[in-house]
């Protein structure tokens, strides 16, 4: 996971102190703005994951802040802070892009647990990525020419880094968690459909019969054909 980088952006320096105290045993990387210019002259230069943003500053607020974000398009997550009598707005600025809201004077436990939340959508663990990808192969597997650059496009990580989540987490590897699926699928069909096989092994995400058979036989010790006269002869026999 790269450096987190948190941006502290608030005109009273004794709130800056203790948010970044706060912050000290974080291996986040932690920048301060003791203004609204400079919040925003940050986030834009800077890859910031999250900011937290005081509503109240000179030169540009919380709320300008929000909406310079979104004109932008700048990758990031916004804490505002509220102080009294300002909820109101601090909804507003949700309804402008903020993932969220804390309340002045901030308490230490929920702060931290706010900044742990968006970090860990942002930065998934290994363990939980790995389970999004068994999830998205398996929602796929159907599709013929399938790949592994496929499924890492879709959460944006290297295929050197899926490859090795396959094995650390999955125990087994791209291609064998692709072929274990679709001969799953293929099972489904066998049992509850009459199509001829070559069809059921296009419906599976292969090219051909031949390419289903092999697969079928090596995780199941039979053919296609020979499975499905198996399983009806057992329907049969609980007739």
């Amino acid at each position: 996971m790269p450096a987190v980088q948190i941006l502290i952006a608030d005109d009273d320096p004794d709130v800056r102190d203790m948010l970044c105290e706060f912050l000290r045993d974080k291996p986040w990387q932690i920048t301060t703005a003791q203004d609204g210019r400079e919040a925003l002259a940050l986030l834009e230069s800077e890859p910031i994951d999250v900011a937290v943003l005081d509503l109240k500053m000179p030169h540009l607020d919380g709320l300008q802040i929000c909406d310079a974000v979104q004109l932008q398009e700048l990758d990031l997550d916004i804490v505002v802070l509220t102080g009294y009598g300002t909820v109101e707005t601090a909804v507003r600025a949700l309804k402008m892009g903020a993932n969220d809201f804390l309340e002045k004077p901030v308490e230490k436990t929920l702060f931290l647990t706010t900044l742990q939340n968006l970090i860990a959508r942002r930065y998934p663990s290994s363990h939980v990525l790995a389970d999004q990808l068994d999830r998205l192969l398996q929602e796929r597997c159907t599709l013929q020419s399938f790949r592994l650059s496929d499924l890492c496009a879709l959460l944006k990580i290297s295929t050197r880094y899926a490859s090795q989540l396959f094995r650390q987490h999955l125990k087994t590897t791209f291609r064998q968690r692709l072929a274990h699926y679709r001969v799953q699928h293929a099972k489904k069909l066998l049992n509850t459909s009459d199509d001829p096989l070559y069809l059921i092994a296009e419906q599976c995400g292969y090219k051909n019969y031949q390419r289903l058979g092999e697969a079928f036989k090596r995780l199941e010790g039979v053919s296609p054909g020979q499975y499905r006269k198996i399983s009806a002869a057992r329907r049969s026999a609980y007739r």
